[in-house]
C-alpha cells in the first residue's frame, strides 16, 4: 500500500470517528448518521437474537465475512480500533514480518498482509475454532499470512478455554471473565485448545517479527514470560492491550513492568497513529499500548509527539 493510499485510509478513519465518539449515544448517532445507524440497529437487533455472518469491504478495498454481533464495531465504524490502525498505516512497510496475537476475525492480519505486501509476512493466531474459520476465511487469497489455531501462552500444552459463543466471542478466554459488566456473559462453554510459545514458535519458523500485536484477553503477562528470546534478541516493537480495570491490573502492571525490565519504552497511541510517552496507571479501563525497545528508537523517531 504506498503512501497516498495509507492516508485515504487514515482519513476515512477519522472522519467516521466523529460517529465513534457517539457511540454511547443511540439517538446522537442516529442524527449523525441516520440511513447508516437505521439500517446497523436493525441488522444488531436480529443478530443479538441469533447471529449471522455478515460480509464487508474494509477501507482499503479488501473483503471480509464475520459474525454479527462479534463484527460489529468493525461493520458499523468501519474499523476495530482508530488510534491502533492508524497506528499500523504508519509505522508497518514493505518487508515486515507482523504477529498477530488474537487476531479474531482478522482486522488486523488482513490490514498488516496489505501493508507488509509480496516481501513481507504476516502470522496470525486465534484459538476459538468457530472465529479461526473466519479468520481463515479473510485471510485464504493472501499468499503471505500463516494462520495458526493455537492460544499463544507461556507453555506449550492443551488447556480449558471458555468460549462464550458467537454473540461475545471477543470476551473469550483462557479463564472465566469476573469483571464488573461482564455478567451478560453467563457461563460459557469450556473447550480444549492448543497452545504455543512465541519464541518456540520463532525458532520453528525461523522468522523475526518486527512488530507484534497482543490481544489476548488477560493473558499478556503470561504470553510476554515465553518471549525472552524475542524481547532480548530480536527486540521487535510490541503492542499491548490494556483493559479490564480490575479484574486485569494484576495482568496489566507485569506486563508492563516486564516489558520495561527488558529496556522497552511505553507510548500512548493517538488517534492519528502518532505516540506520546505513556507514564503507568494502576488500573486500565481500555486502550492500547505501544512498547519500543531502547536500542530501535530510531524507527519510531519521526512518530513520537514533540
Amino acid at each position: 500500500m504506498d503512501l497516498e493510499k495509507r492516508e485515504k485510509v487514515k482519513k476515512k478513519i477519522l472522519k467516521n470517528y466523529e460517529l465513534y465518539k457517539l457511540n454511547h449515544s443511540r439517538l446522537k448517532r442516529f442524527l449523525k448518521s441516520p440511513v447508516k445507524t437505521f439500517l446497523f440497529f436493525i441488522l444488531a437487533y436480529f443478530s443479538y437474537r441469533r447471529p449471522f455472518k455478515v460480509r464487508y469491504k474494509t477501507f482499503w478495498g479488501d473483503k471480509m465475512s464475520f459474525y454479527l454481533p462479534e463484527g460489529n464495531a468493525i461493520y458499523y465504524y468501519g474499523f476495530f480500533e482508530a488510534n491502533l490502525t492508524n497506528f499500523f498505516l504508519n509505522f508497518l512497510k514493505e518487508g515486515d514480518v507482523f504477529f498477530d496475537v488474537g487476531a479474531h476475525v482478522g482486522y488486523y492480519s488482513v490490514l498488516a498482509s496489505v501493508l507488509v505486501g509480496e516481501k513481507g509476512f504476516v502470522h496470525s493466531f486465534e484459538p476459538t475454532p468457530r472465529t479461526f474459520n473466519s479468520l481463515k476465511k479473510n485471510l485464504q487469497n493472501k499468499n503471505n499470512v500463516f494462520v495458526n489455531n493455537n492460544a499463544v501462552l507461556n507453555t506449550e500444552t492443551e488447556i480449558s478455554f471458555i468460549d462464550y459463543g458467537a454473540k461475545y466471542s471477543a470476551f473469550n478466554s483462557f479463564q472465566k471473565r469476573t469483571g464488573v459488566g461482564t455478567s451478560f456473559l453467563k457461563k460459557g462453554t469450556e473447550i480444549r485448545v492448543k497452545t504455543i510459545s512465541l519464541d518456540n514458535y520463532c525458532n520453528i519458523k525461523n522468522t523475526k517479527p518486527n512488530f507484534i500485536k497482543i490481544d489476548a484477553e488477560g493473558a499478556e503477562y503470561l504470553i510476554l514470560e515465553a518471549m525472552d528470546h524475542i524481547l532480548e534478541k530480536i527486540k521487535p516493537v510490541v503492542s499491548i492491550e490494556v483493559a479490564g480495570g480490575e479484574e486485569w491490573k494484576d495482568n496489566c502492571s507485569k506486563s508492563i513492568n516486564f516489558l520495561k525490565e527488558k529496556d522497552y519504552l511505553a507510548f500512548e497511541i493517538t488517534l492519528e497513529g502518532l505516540l506520546i510517552p505513556h507514564e503507568q496507571k494502576e488500573v486500565y479501563s481500555y486502550d492500547n499500548l505501544i512498547f519500543v525497545h531502547k536500542e530501535k528508537i530510531h524507527l519510531i523517531t519521526d512518530l513520537i509527539l514533540k
